[in-house]
């Protein structure tokens, strides 16, 4: 009989799928059959027709015509549970997960007192998930069968956590029992390259390892080809010689990446025959512009005609982005390794790092935590899509706030996707200037 206190519970359905281990399945069933009363229906996928029969009115086990690998069985499984019950909440176990007595009565008390969560508990790198049937009935994709071994389940962890973050909560009175046994554990050379290639395509999925991820939008390279351009305001031009060897001394890391340099001279500083010399270097890749204004004295007035001048050669087929290197820095020697994969992604619009000074100081941090806008934004730390940019454009006098800050919040802060934070030191703050606030020209 089952007892009231049960029956004001929320329904639990539970999926395992198995293959080649039914001396660990049955394990498992040694302590899941004995607490049937928390769950509805149980679905066995004998992923390798290993004669497993059950005696219980609540399980049912489906033997499998070819053989799956384990993403497939799940949402194979998964498939059936939404149809052969109205359950709201499905449980997914591996086969060598045993629970202990009264965690499915823990389980359900959990979802009780906070309805509507999709919740999931992770042991010794593998994920046992319960999730709501509205998540499923919602989502176009449950496992991705690219993956094999545990990376499936890292991939639709990361993935719930990104759709429904605030829903996301692990369950403590989930707490697994694994064994680990048999000979399909055995790390054979196959199993090794196995998971070796699951690792390399989930970090190029999410742009890092479990835990260490940096997509919120799973990699889709853009048809598009990705032009990255620099644009620099100089009053000191002879410091753009040590620009011009930091953009070009990596040049492998680049890829296919297209490099523009543009450079805004401000000609109320610099004299006609230097504004004539270094406009003799224009070529196919740099740009070299004059200009002044009465009321810009921090080159503000120099990066408007720079980004007026990347507007005018943005083509549709082209995917352009903008990064800031002024006369008094260069380019940070991991850019280009960091932060060119990040470009080729199909959803960036922006990306946020650290900063550094020449003696390796954190000047500037990156982080969610961290606002974008004046006094805690920095130049050397924003790559911005012209896109985003549009006809924003840099305040030419610096009244009450840092211009640099200013134009962050006006393109970066109003991303809501996006924006990629990088944990990482990959700009320079004033690296040919000693360890000040920055100079003045004049």
């Amino acid at each position: 009989m089952v007892s009231r206190k049960v029956l004001n519970l929320p329904k639990i359905a539970i999926l395992i799928t198995t293959l080649n281990r039914k001396d660990l399945l049955e394990e498992s069933l040694t302590t899941l059959l004995p607490d049937s009363e928390h769950f509805e229906r149980l679905i066995i996928l004998d992923n390798g027709r290993q004669g497993i029969e059950v005696d219980h009115p609540k399980v049912s086990v489906f033997e499998q015509k070819k053989s799956m690998h384990a993403a497939e069985s799940w949402n194979y499984g998964l498939t059936q549970l939404l149809e052969v019950t109205d359950c709201d909440h499905m449980l997914v176990l591996h086969d060598d997960v045993a629970l202990r007595r009264g965690q499915l009565e823990s389980i359900r008390m959990q979802l009780r007192d906070e309805p509507g969560y999709w919740l999931y508990h992770s042991t010794h790198g593998m994920c046992s998930f319960v999730v709501h049937r509205d998540y499923l009935k919602n989502s176009t994709l449950w496992f991705d069968t690219g993956f094999n071994n545990h990376y499936h389940d890292y991939d639709f962890r990361y993935r719930l956590w990104i759709a429904e973050a605030e829903r996301v909560k692990v369950l403590g009175a989930l707490n697994p029992r694994t064994y680990r046994r048999g000979s399909s554990m055995t790390k054979t050379n196959g199993l090794r390259e196995s998971r070796t290639k699951s690792r390399e395509r989930y970090t190029a999925k999410w742009g890092g390892r479990p835990d260490q991820e940096q997509y919120t939008v799973s990699f889709n390279a853009d048809p598009r080809a990705i032009r990255l351009n620099i644009v620099t305001p100089c009053c000191r031009p002879e410091r753009l010689k040590a620009v011009m060897e930091s953009l070009l001394a990596n040049p492998d890391k680049l890829g296919d990446v297209e490099l523009q340099w543009y450079i805004g001279l401000d000609s109320s500083q610099i004299s006609e025959d230097k504004i004539a010399e270094i406009k003799g270097w224009e070529s196919c890749w740099i740009t070299v512009g004059s200009v002044q204004h009465p009321d810009s004295d921090k080159g503000n007035a120099q990066r408007n005609w720079c980004l007026d001048a990347v507007e005018d050669q943005h083509d549709g087929d082209i995917k352009d982005f903008v990064y800031f290197v002024d006369d008094d820095n260069i380019m940070h020697s991991d850019f280009y390794e960091h932060v060119v994969p990040v470009l080729k992604h199909g959803s960036t619009q922006g990306i946020l790092f650290d900063t550094q000074t020449k003696g390796g100081r954190i000047l500037f941090r990156a982080g969610e935590d961290t606002p974008i806008k004046a006094r805690y934004t920095d130049t050397a730390q924003i790559v911005v899509a012209s896109d985003v940019i549009g006809d924003i454009r840099w305040v030419l006098s610096e009244v009450d706030h840092p211009s640099d800050g200013v134009f962050a919040e006006a393109t970066l802060g109003s991303l809501r996707h996006g924006l990629v934070y990088l944990d990482k030191q990959l700009g320079y703050h004033n690296y040919q200037t000693p360890e000040t606030h920055g100079e003045k020209c004049n």
